[in-house]
């Protein structure tokens, strides 16, 4: 049995402050491992609102274009807490296997979630979009993506989010 598996994170959970709520980071839980891009892909707000986000959360597409990448975290994450993950995405969301390429040029097979049935692209709320900006930035993703995210539009939510 693998001792760790290695989770693609592009959301909210690029943030330490929130993949800590269910996976404790920097202990033997969840630990950063490096920025990472998956090519041919491209980042989307999809889904109803979610009560708890106030808006649409991340979901990645595959595209032809090769010019198309979607930055973000990886994790380690200990066996212990995959199923707080899974609960924590939820029926909406389902793992699959992909491999990213590290910012110091490793590729690595690994999991992410993506949607199960895509409702259609809506916006996000501010403090989510302010989520992933922070994760993006503490994790040194590259200045273009962190400004890319930074200019996203919002759908003008910008109160308090209680996040599962």
């Amino acid at each position: 049995m693998e001792e760790f598996s290695f989770y693609f994170s592009f959301g909210s959970n690029m943030s330490t402050c929130r993949i800590s709520k269910n996976c404790p980071a920097g202990s033997a839980t969840a630990e950063f491992v490096d920025a990472a891009r998956l090519d041919n892909h491209e980042l989307q707000f999809s889904g109803p609102d979610w009560p708890t986000w106030h808006g649409a959360v991340a979901n990645v597409t595959q595209t032809p274009n090769e010019n198309k990448v979607v930055w973000g975290v990886l994790w380690k994450i200990s066996p212990e807490h995959l199923h707080q993950l899974d609960e924590q995405e939820g029926e909406s969301y389902r793992r699959i296997t992909v491999t990213v390429m590290t910012k110091s040029g490793l590729q690595i097979p690994c999991f992410m979630y993506v949607m199960c049935d895509d409702t259609g692209i809506s916006l996000p709320s501010k403090p989510y979009l302010d989520t992933m900006v922070s994760g993006a930035t503490e994790h040194h993703l590259p200045n273009d993506y962190i400004k890319y995210l930074e200019q996203m539009n919002h759908n003008g939510y910008d109160g308090i989010v209680i996040p599962p």
